[in-house]
């Protein structure tokens, strides 16, 4: 893979529109600031990879649920355990040379981010280069063609990239090949550079390739969280104009709203679809709200039903968290419009009624 050519082809075959060509170039000058790290890696670490692999006693603990469903507060309540690891935003924006690279430019980047007050777009709070972050979103990061996340880029072909490489309806074995490969290696690499720590990872899009995961680390573990459906989909409609400055060509609000309900659909048949072939001691499932009325408990709950052994050791940690950093945790509120409320029970009705929430009229 060369992230150049990747992105070249990108660009072509999805119409960049005139207006838009300087964030184009934004990506060509990232890709090619770090290609020189991404060669010296390919010679000099990768090799050495091969000599690695992730044992069965630290297969990955995954994450799962649709975008705003809780899984970002979810990470960051469990990376307290000191025995995960994860991937941070340095590795996500920079993932073909973080080895060779971090050490140069962590504490530089992060001191121009945090001196500029930059915000995270997604989630409104300070940007960081240690937060946690998404592997999808790394794999766009590395001029991967074949991110899913291209979609959120390119509103205009989102199913196109969500069909492929969440669905892998229309992948082909090659392409499939190629996907989970630089996937697993990013995993690998990252648990590796992470001083051999078991990782916590989080991508939405994970949701509905439980199956690819779990043939990939049959020893892993799996958490599904979901949220009511009409605060996921304000939350959403949120999420989708924190990245406008993003896209590379235009959107209208029926596009979203389409993708939105789409992805959303598509992702939970996949999931209640696959979850079967995990057995029930590796996966477990809990609520947004129930998770933050009683974080304690849902916690503890996680820990037993997936054979989790370090919730006592842990629990100072967790209290210490919650009370300073989500004691009294602001959740947002949301008033809805009769043409929302008609929308989503709609569209997402299947998914209010199957979960026992309270639909509104």
């Amino acid at each position: 893979m060369n992230p150049l050519i990747d992105f070249t082809k990108l660009i072509r075959n999805c119409n960049v529109e005139p207006r838009y060509f300087f964030r184009a170039f934004r990506y060509y000058f990232k890709f090619a600031f770090f290609e020189p790290f991404r060669w010296y890696e390919n010679i000099f670490y990768k090799e050495g990879y091969k000599y690695y692999d992730i044992p069965p006693e630290k297969e990955p603990v995954f994450i799962l649920g649709y975008y705003r469903s809780g899984t970002t507060h979810l990470q960051e309540v469990l990376l307290q355990d000191n025995r995960f690891s994860y991937l941070n935003f340095f590795k996500c924006y920079f993932p073909t040379a973080f080895n060779s690279s971090e050490f140069i430019f962590f504490d530089l980047f992060n001191f121009i981010i945090q001196t500029t007050g930059f915000i995270h777009p997604a989630h409104n709070i300070p940007f960081k280069f240690d937060l946690p972050a998404e592997e999808d979103v790394a794999m766009v990061a590395s001029g991967s063609r074949l991110a899913a996340n291209w979609g959120n880029v390119f509103p205009g072909h989102f199913k196109e990239f969500f069909n492929k490489t969440v669905f892998f309806e229309t992948c082909t074995k090659e392409e499939r090949e190629e996907f989970e490969n630089e996937l697993f290696f990013l995993f690998k690499r990252t648990y590796i550079h992470n001083n051999f720590k078991q990782l916590l990872l989080k991508s939405p899009p994970q949701t509905a390739r439980i199956k690819m995961l779990y043939n990939k680390y049959p020893n892993a573990k799996f958490i599904f969280i979901r949220r009511n459906p009409y605060e996921v989909y304000k939350s959403n409609i949120k999420l989708w104009k924190s990245f406008e400055g993003q896209h590379l060509h235009g959107h209208s609000k029926e596009m979203v709203q389409d993708a939105i309900f789409w992805s959303y659909n598509k992702t939970h048949e996949y999931y209640e679809k696959d979850k079967h072939i995990v057995p029930e001691n590796q996966l477990v499932e809990l609520s947004f709200e129930n998770f933050v009325t009683d974080p304690l408990s849902s916690l503890e709950n996680i820990y037993k039903k997936i054979n989790l052994d370090t919730f006592e050791e842990s629990l100072p940690n967790f209290k210490k968290y919650l009370d300073l950093k989500h004691g009294g945790k602001r959740i947002a509120s949301y008033n809805y419009s009769e043409d929302e409320i008609s929308a989503v029970n709609s569209n997402m009705g299947k998914w209010i009624d199957y979960w026992s929430y309270k639909k509104l009229n």
